[in-house]
């Protein structure tokens, strides 16, 4: 009795191992299927809760009300920053780096000037060669140093007269601005070079 149980466990083995493939072959279809299944079903439960979201946001929308509390005004003056302290900010940070450009220069310059240096460091002084001065490399120097402070007072005179215009509240700029369209030019211009 023992050998014919264990002869029908073994035909029942290879029944088993015989239709292994296809089992197999058909546990993974669906697996397949569940995983598709389960995919579809997240996707849906996904846009179901977007889409509620959406009506909601939709009725909330509908309800809202809007009511104005206070008219706006219209500003007399410009609102900001005013220009005045913008401009002798400018001035003061212009004049201070001017300053600060030639102390560094004096601190990082380390020729010597004059024989009185040299003594005063203890080193003795053999000979000195003169400074030799050419009349034609003179007047161009000084015609340079001209064109600059021209430059410089020039501009210094075109900041102290938009002060001044500011100061005395006119608004002559401002209405020309308006008339040649200056502020759509560089509105223009600034978008181009974004």
């Amino acid at each position: 009795a023992r050998e014919q149980e264990l002869a029908a466990q073994i035909d029942e083995n290879k029944r088993i191992l015989q239709n292994f493939p296809q089992d197999k072959k058909l546990l993974a279809d669906m697996e397949r299927d569940r995983a598709m299944n389960k995919n579809v079903y997240e996707t849906l439960l996904e846009r179901v809760g977007i889409s509620e979201v959406s009506k909601q946001m939709e009725v909330a929308d509908k309800a809202t009300t809007f009511r104005i509390v206070d008219p706006a005004i219209f500003p007399t003056a410009p609102v900001g920053t005013k220009r005045i302290v913008l401009m002798v900010m400018g001035l003061l940070a212009g004049i201070g780096a001017g300053v600060a450009a030639v102390v560094l220069r004096e601190k990082l310059d380390d020729t010597v000037k004059d024989s009185d240096s040299l003594r005063a460091m203890g080193v003795a002084v053999l000979a000195e060669i003169p400074l030799m001065f050419n009349e034609v490399e003179s007047r161009a120097q000084r015609r340079w140093d001209k064109l600059v402070y021209s430059y410089a007072g020039g501009c210094m005179l075109f900041i102290l007269a938009m002060m001044g215009h500011d100061l005395l509240g006119l608004k002559l700029l401002d209405q020309l601005i308006l008339q040649l369209q200056l502020d759509t030019v560089v509105s223009n211009l600034l978008a181009l070079i974004r």
